[in-house]
């Protein structure tokens, strides 16, 4: 395992555009408060999404959508940088009319209303291409 310690420096609460796509919301709240690390949390509900499972033999995204409103019971990820952008990574779980819920990494998802808490560090942290599973992890760095 590694790990760092991170110096929280500002939190923020954000009511996401109805209609928009929440990963280009959070990305636009980053881009517009300069955040280059942080953690996130929204609820809500959304009109649809698209989410994906990764097969880790294959080393692709399996996409599967969500044509129906639901609810989002909880949406977590992080904001990074990744090739010099900021890049916003995230999961959800999902909870459809019929009570059934799925989930997985949101590649998108349609607002119909929705809320975001975020935190903020003051250290940058960077995604960097992991060859051993095919994915861009973290890439923590000791302060000087």
């Amino acid at each position: 395992m590694k790990s760092i310690a991170l110096t929280e420096t500002t939190s923020y609460m954000a009511r996401l555009a109805k209609g928009a796509d929440i990963l280009d919301e959070l990305k636009k709240l980053a881009d517009e408060r300069g955040i280059d690390s942080g953690f996130f949390s929204v609820i809500g509900a959304c009109e649809k999404a698209e989410l994906a499972f990764y097969d880790h033999v294959k080393r692709t995204y399996e996409r599967h959508s969500i044509d129906e409103a639901c609810e989002i019971l909880n949406c977590t990820g992080n904001i990074f940088l990744k090739d010099g952008q900021r890049f916003i990574h995230a999961h959800a779980t999902l909870s459809k009319k019929n009570g059934s819920a799925v989930g997985g990494h949101v590649n998108s998802m349609s607002v119909f209303a929705a809320e975001a808490y975020v935190r903020c560090f003051s250290e940058a942290v960077e995604r960097k291409y992991d060859e051993e599973t095919g994915l861009y992890l973290m890439e923590l760095k000791q302060r000087a």
